[in-house]
């Protein structure tokens, strides 16, 4: 069970350094972010220097669904569609042939550990248009085979808008389908579009309840490998489950997906500087850090000792929290190590519900640290300071009367 990267835009040697300290496993690239050449020889480069390391490629098929994408580089990789948006009315077998074959064929190429199928956006589980368009090219990619060359293990990319997530009898139906799916794919790679949500660690408990059951149905019961992309502390929760692998990447757009992020603007802030707390289990404004310093529980804790995570990343904060120098790539790799660290306290037990017990210890501890800064006066200008913990406490609590574990 790993920790990989979700690759973007500005990588410097960020992925590099977070293989080479163990904090990740491997990768996910978007070609969005790298002409083909760039991205073929940079995987290579990375395969050589990390033998090990679990590395795929996302095709971004989906982004071809907008009307008018923010396209980056996708438009010169030879698979991506030229007919843009798909109409999934209009996808007819010999289409989904043809964008399946380009699609695997390019994939193969690479050094990559296993293929991810081409797939449309889909808005619900149910079996729509897009959504059968989606299980259309699934089941094409299922059958694929190179023409030569070593053959990879196919997973399923599924990318579903969050809401989908709120009906459990269509998820059932969903998974009955692609679990009888013959050949079936060894693994799904899962992407959930949140929407325009701003980043935080909260997300609906229903959605979440169902999502666990999800990914529970997918590894625990029916055996596949389930890589969940674009995931951030609530990536603990998902391995809990039985989740093969999380992904997350450096910006914030990197760790909770939008399509927005395919939509051309103007402009854009620059994010402000944030400090992941393990011992929170959520990512704070570095600002609080000096504030934190200067508040005493009243148990006679120093609030910093309570949220500081002590990854080793960031000794030199934790020594001087009034410092301002935190760059993006430190953030990066200290964020890393973070959920790295809490998926192996999670996954060092055996069973599902020994490993959702420890997930549950750690939202529990976090709960208390949380009601003990804002005893002790700490707010972060709103009421809304660890209360995603509780969405979290009762969403697994609805998962394991669903499950009975």
């Amino acid at each position: 069970m790993t920790l990989l990267a979700q690759h973007g835009h500005g990588k410097g040697g960020m992925i590099d350094q977070g293989l080479a300290s163990s904090a990740l496993n491997g990768a996910i690239f978007g070609p969005t972010n790298e002409d083909p050449k760039r991205l073929s020889d940079y995987i290579s480069a990375v395969r050589k220097r990390h033998p090990a390391a679990v590395l795929a490629v996302d095709p971004q098929v989906y982004v071809a669904c907008l009307p008018e994408p923010k396209l980056g580089h996708l438009a010169e990789y030879p698979y991506f569609p030229k007919r843009r948006p798909i109409d999934p009315a209009r996808l007819n077998a010999r289409e989904v042939i043809k964008l399946v074959g380009t699609t695997m064929s390019w994939q193969q190429e690479m050094l990559v550990s296993y293929l991810f199928t081409p797939t449309m956006l889909i808005s619900t589980f149910a079996l729509d248009a897009w959504t059968k368009a989606a299980l259309d090219l699934a089941q094409e990619a299922c059958s694929w085979q190179p023409v030569s060359g070593k053959k990879r293990p196919v997973y399923l990319s599924v990318v579903v808008r969050q809401d989908a997530f709120r009906s459990l009898e269509d998820i059932r139906e969903f998974v009955d389908f692609i679990t009888g799916m013959e050949p079936g794919p060894a693994g799904i790679y899962l992407v959930i579009e949140r929407g325009e949500a701003r980043y935080s660690q909260h997300i609906d408990g229903m959605i979440l309840q169902n999502l666990l059951w999800l990914v529970h149905a997918l590894a625990g019961v029916h055996r596949l490998k389930v890589v969940v992309g674009y995931t951030d502390i609530i990536g603990v929760v998902l391995h809990a489950v039985g989740a093969e692998a999380t992904a997350c990447g450096w910006y914030h757009s990197l760790r909770q997906f939008s399509m927005q992020r395919f939509v051309p603007k103007e402009g854009g802030a620059q994010a402000i500087p944030r400090y992941t707390s393990g011992p929170l289990l959520d990512s704070i404004l570095l600002t609080h850090a000096l504030v934190l310093d200067g508040l005493t529980t009243r148990a006679g804790e120093k609030g910093w000792a309570l949220a500081a995570t002590k990854s080793g990343v960031d000794a030199d904060l934790i020594n001087d929290p009034s410092t301002s120098v935190w760059p993006a790539g430190q953030s990066t790799q200290h964020h890393w190590k973070t959920v790295s660290d809490l998926i192996t306290q999670v996954n060092q037990h055996q069973g599902a519900a020994a490993r959702i017990d420890a997930a549950e210890q750690l939202i529990n501890q976090a709960a208390k640290r949380w009601q003990a800064l804002k005893s002790a006066g700490y707010a972060l200008g709103d009421n809304s300071a660890g209360t995603h913990l509780q969405v979290w406490q009762s969403a697994i609590r609805g998962f394991r009367t669903e499950v009975q574990l």
